[in-house]
């Protein structure tokens, strides 16, 4: 999937092309320091979670999304259950 980087800069995968305006709107660790991403893609929201991958002796971050298309409410619920997420 292609990087997106939103006009904030936060660069996530996604399937959209890279013209479509995204802005985060939080970005917030749970207990276990897994970060989460909530951000307004033009008129629904998605939520992000941040990704570490070993590849070719380097760590890559990236942020992939969890659930997009969502009403706000909908997304600011996912996100704080998320957040809210305990140590594994």
């Amino acid at each position: 999937t292609p990087c997106v980087t939103g006009n904030d800069g936060l660069r996530m995968n996604a399937q959209q092309p890279e013209s479509t305006m995204t802005k985060t709107l939080k970005i917030e660790a749970n207990k276990a320091g897994k970060r989460h991403a909530l951000v307004a893609d033009g008129a629904t929201f998605t939520v992000y979670a941040e990704c570490a991958n070993y590849v070719r002796g380097q760590t890559l971050k990236t942020w992939r999304y969890v659930q997009k298309g969502l009403d706000l409410a909908t997304a600011q619920a996912l996100f704080a259950a998320r957040v809210a997420g305990s140590v594994k």
